[in-house]
């Protein structure tokens, strides 16, 4: 009877150990997605932006664009390796949110491309008007105007009021336009959400009397 004790004690140990290693496997499962959210849709890369108009094209999402062939998703290592070290890296929330702009390296004299990662994941890829002699018809930045992007998109999802710019927000395509004053001052591809009603947000602080 004693010869069993430790076989017992064996078998109880390994089911232990085996529902805390299950355990930790859906913890971490949860963390990635809620952290890294690699619950997020996969990039295709179908357009490279440098050699096509996606804003001419008709189904296209953010998560079709390719620049240089970075995509939404692409980790900072592989950011840098298609484009190079970055001009100027700014970190922010502790290390978590992190910037890389593009200038002299992309040989342009003014930053035009902004990457933003969450959790070395890219989920912003952000277009400014010197990027332009890299873009190609209604993607360079240059007169268009608050009816263009409404002909082209439609009503957006959400409006931004920002200090110096207005954004505008398209969830469904993953795509944010900057309008400063009556012109496109840049815009954003990011990833895909559901549609919400639409929403004026106004982040330009009071004016408050003395």
């Amino acid at each position: 009877m004693n010869r069993n004790i430790p076989i017992q004690k064996y078998i109880l140990l390994c089911m232990v150990v085996l529902s805390l290693v299950l355990i930790s496997g859906c913890a971490q499962k949860f963390l990635d997605e809620r952290g890294n959210q690699d619950f997020r849709p996969v990039s295709t890369g179908k357009y490279e932006i440098s050699k096509v108009d996606v804003f001419s094209e008709k189904q296209w999402r953010g998560t079709d664009v390719a620049v240089f062939g970075v995509l939404l998703g692409d980790s900072k290592e592989a950011v840098i390796e298609k484009l190079g070290l970055p001009d100027k890296e700014i970190q922010y929330l502790g290390g978590n949110a992190t910037n890389l702009e593009y200038s002299k390296q992309l040989t342009i004299a003014q930053v035009g491309l902004l990457i933003h990662l969450d959790n070395n994941k890219v989920t912003r890829i952000t277009f400014k008007k010197p990027f332009n002699r890299f873009l190609v018809g209604d993607t360079q930045i240059t007169n268009q105007t608050k009816q263009w992007l409404f002909n082209h998109f439609g009503k957006p999802s959400r409006m931004k009021l920002l200090t110096f710019f207005t954004q505008y927000e398209y969830h469904e395509r993953g795509l944010e336009v900057f309008l400063d004053g009556k012109e496109m001052n840049g815009f954003s591809i990011v990833y895909p959400k559901a549609e919400e009603k639409n929403i004026v947000v106004n982040t330009v602080p009071p004016i408050t009397s003395s």
